[in-house]
């Protein structure tokens, strides 16, 4: 696998879906949009779990300590991707912060990835309902395209 700057077009999907595990989120209403993307990209489970880890795991790791969480819909893509080119750990040893809680959600949506490229029966979404609580309130919001506020 390139390392991120050189295979930028490729890894900026993944990086913006990937980076919803660490929202202030209910992260388990992403698994199926991180899955359907994660499948449509040239890699495989092995290096989406590199990306994950090496490269998104230690650019917005921050979003989780910080209370409130600045963000909870998601970063801006191109933000998002100089945050990773800034802070990757590509071919270096994984981040020890929050490494348990994310090896705990790449389990599941690994063995999603692996029951529908094996045809199994989950079917692939291509938009899903992020939950948000702010203040009290409750709402969905449908997730689309992201803009820094």
């Amino acid at each position: 696998m390139k390392p991120p700057e050189q295979d930028l077009t490729d890894r900026l999907p993944i990086w913006d879906e990937l980076q919803m595990l660490y929202m202030d989120t209910d992260v388990t209403t992403s698994y199926d949009r991180i899955v359907a993307v994660c499948l449509k990209s040239k890699y495989s489970v092995g290096e989406i779990e590199e990306i994950l880890f090496n490269e998104v795991l230690p650019a917005v790791r921050f979003n989780m300590w910080m209370l409130p969480a600045p963000e909870w819909c998601g970063f801006e893509t191109e933000w998002l991707k100089r945050r990773v080119l800034k802070k990757h750990r590509f071919g270096k040893r994984r981040p020890l912060f929050l490494r348990l809680y994310t090896r705990s959600h790449w389990k599941r949506i690994r063995d999603r990835m692996v029951l529908q490229s094996s045809g199994g029966g989950l079917e692939r979404s291509a938009t899903v309902s992020v939950v948000r609580v702010d203040g009290g309130g409750t709402g969905h919001q449908e997730r689309g395209p992201r803009a820094r506020p």
